[in-house]
């Protein structure tokens, strides 16, 4: 799913600006973080994808928190 997650567009922007990216994948949703920003994942940007049962994406996006 994080390959597949690539595909979006909110992804493909976060990476853009993503100095150190991490993906974490929690069941049906990839979260992508900077880790330059966060290591705790509490603060920062967050670039997230949600797929359906036949791993087609849902929803996207990217947030600051």
């Amino acid at each position: 799913m994080v390959e597949k997650s690539k595909k979006s567009i909110a992804v493909q922007q976060f990476l853009e600006f993503s100095q150190f990216p991490y993906a974490k994948v929690d069941h049906n949703v990839v979260k992508w973080f900077d880790l330059r920003l966060t290591n705790d994942g509490k603060a920062g940007f967050l670039a997230k994808v949600e797929f359906d049962e036949n791993s087609s994406i849902v929803s996207e996006e990217i947030t600051i928190f």
